[in-house]
Parts: C-alpha cells; sequence; structure tokens
C-alpha cells in the first residue's frame, strides 16, 4: 500500500506517498512525534516508522588539537602557512552562500508543497481556527462527541416576538424549525432555505400587517438558533440560495467549534460506509397553524423556548450508509440538483442538518424525505416519515455560493 496518512493533534491529513512525507520530514513540515498510517485505523510515530528512517552520516571525529593533519574540509591555497586566514575567510563566505541556497530551496519546496498542504481546502485558517476545526468524532470519547455535536449542530426555530400596545407584555410563537450546523468560527452556519423562507416571506407582507392589526400588537419576524435549551442565539439569514435549497444564517456566536465540508466531486463520491444524520426531527410547526390559533390565549411573557418540551433541544442521530451515486433531482420550480440517497433515518425538522462522515467531514445536507407508505391490516393506508428514502443536498455545487458568504469555511475530501 503506497498511500500514507499523516495526523497531527487529531487532524488527519493525506493520502501521501512515501516520497511525500520523506520530503515535507526533511523540510520540517512532519517531525518525528506525528503520527502515522496506511489504514486510518492503526498509528504510530513517525519518527518509529521504519519507512520514514533517516538514514545516518558517519561523520569523522576531529583530530586533536596540535596536529598538523589535514582539516575536513579544505580549498585549493589552503596550508599551515599564512593562507589560513583568507581559507577562514572563504570558508565563511562559502557557509554563507550554503545558507542562503537552503534557504531559497526551502521556500521553492513550500511553494510546490502547498497544493498538498492545503488538503483542507483552498483557505488557511488560523492556529485557533484550526483548534475549534472539528477534526475527528471517532478518536474523542463518546460524552466528547456529544459535546462536540451539541456545539456544531443546532436547533433552527423562525417565529415571531409579539408586543402587545395596550400594556406592552409579550409572546414568543414558533413558526416552523430545522436544523443547521456552523462551517465558521465565527458562527456562521449552513441550513435549508425552506426552514426559513416562510420567515422571510412573512416580513411586509399582507398576512403580516393582518396579524397586527388583530393582536393589536407589534409582530417582529425572528430567527432563533438553540445550542441545547439553554443556549439560544438570534441570528440572521445573510443569503438565500436562488438555485438551491440553501440558507447561511449568522448566529453571531463568535469562537464557536466548526465543521469542514466536502469538496470531492459528486460523480467522485464512492457508496460512503458509516454516516451520521444529526438534526431535531418531529419539531416542525406550520405557520398556518399557528396564524390560525389562539395567540392572544396564549401566556405572556412565554418566550420562545418555552413552547418546546426539554427533549425538542436535544439532537436526534441516526447512522446509515450512502445508497447509490449523487443523483440529479428538480423539485417544484427551482433548478435541478444533487442529492445523495442515504439510509440514515431522517425525519420532518432534521432540513438542514449535516450527513456527516466518521471524521466530522459533512458531505451532505439532508434536504428531503421521500416517506413509506404501507396498509394496515384493515387496508388503511399508513405513511411513516422515517425509514424511508434520504436526500442530502451535495455541497461541490454550492462551494461557490458558501465561499462567498463564509470565506473561513474549511473544505476537505472525503476520508475513506
Amino acid at each position: 500500500m503506497s498511500d500514507w496518512w499523516i495526523r497531527d493533534r487529531g487532524r488527519k491529513m493525506g493520502p501521501f506517498s512515501r516520497e511525500d512525507i520523506l520530503e515535507m520530514k526533511a523540510s520540517g513540515q512532519v517531525q518525528g512525534y506525528h503520527e502515522c498510517s496506511q489504514d486510518g485505523r492503526s498509528w504510530q510515530p513517525v519518527e518509529n516508522a521504519a519507512e520514514f528512517a533517516t538514514q545516518r552520516v558517519s561523520r569523522r571525529k576531529p583530530e586533536p588539537s596540535g596536529t598538523n593533519s589535514a582539516p575536513a574540509i579544505a580549498f585549493e591555497g589552503s596550508g599551515n602557512g599564512g593562507g589560513g586566514g583568507f581559507t577562514r575567510f572563504r570558508l565563511l563566505v562559502a557557509s554563507v552562500v550554503g545558507i542562503i541556497v537552503l534557504g531559497i530551496g526551502a521556500a521553492v519546496f513550500l511553494v510546490v508543497q502547498k497544493p498538498r498542504d492545503t488538503r483542507l481546502g483552498p483557505t488557511d485558517p488560523s492556529r485557533e481556527a484550526k483548534d475549534l476545526l472539528v477534526s475527528s468524532f471517532s478518536d474523542l470519547p463518546m460524552t466528547e462527541q456529544t459535546k462536540v455535536r451539541t456545539e456544531t449542530v443546532g436547533f433552527v426555530i423562525a417565529g415571531i416576538h409579539i408586543r402587545y400596545k395596550s400594556d406592552g407584555s409579550w409572546i414568543e410563537r414558533p413558526f416552523s424549525t430545522g436544523s443547521g450546523f456552523v462551517v465558521s468560527p465565527g458562527g456562521r452556519m449552513i441550513t435549508n432555505k425552506h426552514v426559513v423562507e416562510e420567515i422571510q416571506n412573512f416580513k411586509g407582507s399582507d398576512s403580516h400587517t393582518q396579524l397586527e392589526a388583530r393582536l393589536k400588537a407589534t409582530v417582529t419576524p425572528k430567527l432563533w438558533v438553540f445550542f441545547g435549551r439553554d443556549t439560544r442565539c438570534e441570528c440572521e439569514v445573510v443569503h438565500q440560495s436562488a438555485d438551491f435549497d440553501l440558507a447561511i444564517l449568522d448566529t453571531g456566536k463568535a469562537n464557536s467549534r466548526y465543521l469542514a465540508m466536502c469538496f470531492t466531486g459528486d460523480s467522485e463520491i464512492p457508496h460512503l460506509k458509516g454516516l451520521s444524520a444529526i438534526g431535531f426531527p418531529g419539531n416542525d410547526r406550520s405557520a398556518k397553524k399557528m396564524l390560525e390559533g389562539n395567540i392572544a390565549a396564549a401566556g405572556r411573557g412565554q418566550s420562545i423556548q418555552h413552547t418546546f418540551d426539554d427533549t425538542d433541544f436535544r439532537f436526534s442521530l441516526d447512522g446509515g450508509d450512502v445508497r447509490k451515486t449523487p443523483i440529479s433531482l428538480r423539485i417544484d420550480n427551482s433548478p435541478a440538483a444533487y442529492y445523495l440517497v442515504h439510509s440514515a433515518s431522517t425525519a420532518h425538522g432534521n432540513s438542514g442538518g449535516p450527513l456527516l462522515c466518521r471524521d466530522g467531514t459533512v458531505v451532505g445536507i439532508n434536504t428531503i424525505i421521500r416517506p413509506v407508505e404501507v396498509k394496515d391490516t384493515q387496508g388503511n393506508k399508513v405513511v411513516f416519515a422515517q425509514g424511508g428514502q434520504n436526500y442530502a443536498l451535495t455541497l461541490p455545487q454550492l462551494k461557490k455560493e458558501i465561499d462567498r458568504y463564509v470565506p473561513e469555511a474549511v473544505w476537505r475530501t472525503h476520508p475513506e
């Protein structure tokens, strides 16, 4: 097996050839304490791997002082006469020239190596940003995996803040819900456009005006993201795609843990194993039902999180595999887009959540569910949202838009 993987503080890079790693080791980019592996599972320090052992060069012991032996490095005209000072000068010049040549060579090597050493993507995050990047779930204990998922996958709630003109009291009510995931250390988040589109269209609409008149209140559309019940972020939509079911949110939650995304071409994505779908299913709310309800009867001073149960803020995790090469689908009147068909079960509310590889790389955005229809013993049709076909919007087709609004986003190839 000729390909090798290098791991640095949990971040896996590669694959590299043996010659690549020897060159990077020679330049200092790979140190002995870095770990290497050929299968991505069994790791050992580079310094312990026989394939990368540095050949030792024997050196002559220096002659005792006071002898007339020839020096180890000699130049024409050197000797024991008055030419010794000139010889030392020439030696010094040669050393300086050698250092300059080595420096130029190292710079050229780094330039040549740049495409190979930036396989995480076109950007080079700062050290602080890299520390926040999720590198590998598989290397973390279960409690830490849960913590990381809670910090990177959010429960998205679209709704309204109502302030009554009569007494200044207020309540918050939901329109719809979904999921989203953080893709930058500054807190930018990816979700589906259909998760936020309804509340965006509600702003300034006739329905908005009529609701304010009916309630005698100021109604303000809002968008919240929760990372657990007690971590509430009020966010704004910074981009809605005209061609894809994509929206980008700004949570304002700086220094967040964040996820890398897969830029492997759609036709090159294999039948990946061990994927996981993360999100908040079963919490979807309908704007129509909410507007038809008796909002005035709801308790005043009730913040948005109090309209949900504690369990609604706990993410759902389901595993599965990619079933086939990405397929092109056209939804409603939107342009055709590529989707991964996978077996990690999702339901309403999972929309906008990530489909993750084992190392934490996002390979798709869970977007569509094709329910399973069966009949009970009496012949009645029963529909199951979970257990049907699950479709995740692939990311390479979204890369141009994401990079424009999330320039610090990190991209990887899939790990398998």
